[in-house]
């Protein structure tokens, strides 16, 4: 074991991390007066009692489209990386398709239609983007025979309350699932974007809530708060030139998750040219040893930083909890990672409101 594994763990709210202290020097106290400034902690820490609001709505739509079991995602960014996750985890089927263009997001739905629901998530990108996914999904189902009424039974449409794509979809008989904007970008895994298509897809999303939620009550507190210790050891290693993540499921459960860690950490971190630059590599892969500009961290349910198999070495950290409180404490740690190096975390450079204009400002 190295010398960067033998500080103790930090835990709280069914979440462990371990190795955090060898790497985040400065005083973890200072890092959360100036995100609690922000309104960093609440903003994060409301997510999961916030959404339970949308849980009846949830499962009345579920129960609605019972009959449909195949359920395809279209969307983008981390907005669809998350319930493709939660699918994975479960072993339930969710087929994604990131694309705008209305040829290739036909040709991706083939299959069984008439027992296909299809989700457009409407959080990244630009309102015509939106509009072009829209438009190639419904033109998908007409032209596989149904009428105009069949076809909206068929679509989902989770959006922003009065955005252009939740007006759109009302004229066309789609399902309007209202999304909360707060905060956005990439922090949407545990808001309507991610449990939506999740809850359809048959993952039991009031169980991520509940372990979520228990990870909350940590957030706000200077001690025993995992999530703050994981983004302060990201974030100072990353300000003194450690600003390659490699990123590892731990073989317990959760490898699903490494692309929705990949796509949060750079979005929220990647502002004025600085940020993380993460890579998901498989449990089975052996890199070798890791760079002087590389901090290895492993995920998943069980295993303590040293004992992941896989590479030439074991990880500097270890990420181990639940599911639900996973999604949780990487959002509220990349938050506090953006935060050492000076990025607002809510800007995210791969991230564009729905309701922009793509044409952008006038001359």
């Amino acid at each position: 074991m190295t010398d960067l594994l033998t500080g103790p763990v930090t835990a709280g709210g069914g979440l462990a991390v371990y190795g955090a202290a060898a790497l985040d020097r400065p005083d973890p106290a200072g890092t959360l007066t100036a995100l609690a400034a922000a309104g960093t902690p609440g903003r994060l820490a409301d997510i999961p009692r916030r959404s339970r609001e949308l849980l009846p709505q949830v499962a009345e739509l579920c129960d609605e489209l019972a009959d449909l079991g195949r359920v395809v995602l279209v969307g983008a960014g981390a907005a669809a990386l998350a319930p493709a996750a939660m699918a994975r985890t479960v072993g339930r089927p969710l087929t994604v398709v990131d694309d705008t263009d209305p040829g290739r997001i036909g040709a991706a739905l083939g299959g069984p239609l008439e027992r296909t629901v299809v989700v457009v998530s409407a959080e990244s990108g630009s309102a015509s983007e939106t509009d072009s996914r829209c438009r190639a999904c419904l033109r998908a189902l007409l032209d596989s025979g149904r009428s105009a009424a069949e076809a909206g039974r068929h679509l989902v449409v989770v959006t922003a309350p009065d955005s252009p794509a939740a007006k759109a979809a009302a004229g066309t008989g789609a399902f309007v699932v209202p999304a909360d904007p707060r905060p956005g970008g990439p922090f949407s895994a545990l808001t309507a974007y991610g449990l939506v298509p999740a809850a359809l897809a048959g993952v039991a999303v009031v169980e991520l809530l509940d372990q979520a939620q228990e990870l909350a009550g940590t957030l706000t507190g200077e001690r025993d708060n995992p999530a703050l210790a994981l983004g302060g050891a990201l974030g100072t290693a990353a300000a003194l030139g450690r600003d390659r993540v490699l990123l590892r499921g731990d073989g317990t459960g959760l490898d699903g998750l490494g692309d929705w860690i990949a796509r949060l950490l750079a979005g929220a971190t990647g502002g004025a040219g600085l940020g993380i630059r993460p890579t998901v590599v498989e449990p089975t892969d052996h890199p070798g040893p890791a760079g002087p500009d590389t901090v290895a961290v492993s995920y998943g349910g069980a295993l303590r930083a040293g004992d992941v198999p896989g590479g030439g070495t074991g990880p500097d950290l270890a990420v181990n909890g639940p599911l639900g409180a996973q999604f949780l404490a990487w959002e509220y740690a990349a938050a506090v990672a953006a935060g050492v190096l000076g990025v607002d975390p809510f800007q995210d450079p791969f991230h564009q409101p729905d309701d922009a204009d793509p044409t952008g400002p006038p001359d």
